[in-house]
């Protein structure tokens, strides 16, 4: 019976609609990670995780779709966020060999947005360099101006605010603690926006 309890934790969410397309565009997302001699196979796969888990918190929390998720101790564990496979991040590039490079994909959904740009808050306020806000700023308003339909303005509500009305920004912040207490350290972040060309009647 407790069980059973703990499988309707983690999976307290109603299930998402299909998401919306913007176009047929996606986000490239590049993190690289520098790296003592010989890391250690734990301290390389939790920083991918974390990396990987602040992304999934951010999207639970910021996009309506999922307004009805309800977070808990559940959400750090690998099956405790149901989110739509169309919004995880694929991987494009892994290179394990120092510096640590990966690059992700995600597609451009409805919803996507502010979760973009919460990731770009938290990295800003992690790294030990200055984030090119101005360019990935541009980058999430160039989805925007390319989407076919409404998406809510990122510019005139508080992320940090959204997070804190969806019980999410102690989640963000313990996982950015990680990252940057991680031995792996963020070295580089960057986000572009790539259009794939323009969408069918199907995807929209």
């Amino acid at each position: 019976m407790a069980r059973l309890g703990i499988l309707a934790d983690m999976s307290a969410t109603v299930a998402a609609p299909p998401p919306r397309r913007i176009g047929t565009g996606r986000f490239v997302l590049r993190i690289r990670g520098k790296e003592p001699p010989e890391p250690t196979l734990l301290d390389v796969t939790s920083f991918l995780y974390d990396f990987n888990l602040l992304y999934e918190i951010s999207r639970l929390a910021l996009d309506p779709r999922y307004e009805q998720y309800r977070f808990s101790r559940y959400t750090y564990f690998r099956k405790g966020r149901p989110l739509a496979p169309s919004d995880r991040l694929r991987i494009l590039r892994l290179r394990h060999e120092s510096p640590i490079d990966l690059i992700t994909a995600v597609e451009a959904t409805a919803g996507i947005s502010a979760s973009i740009w919460a990731l770009v808050q938290t990295f800003d306020k992690i790294v030990n360099f200055r984030l090119n806000r101005r360019k990935l700023r541009a980058e999430v308003e160039k989805a925007e101006a390319d989407s076919v339909i409404a998406l809510r303005s990122l510019w005139d509500t508080s992320i940090d605010g959204r997070l804190e009305q969806r019980n999410a920004r102690s989640a963000t912040e313990k996982v950015a603690a990680r990252l940057k207490s991680s031995p792996v350290q963020v070295d580089d972040f960057d986000i572009d926006y790539v259009d794939d060309g323009p969408a069918t009647d199907k995807e929209r």
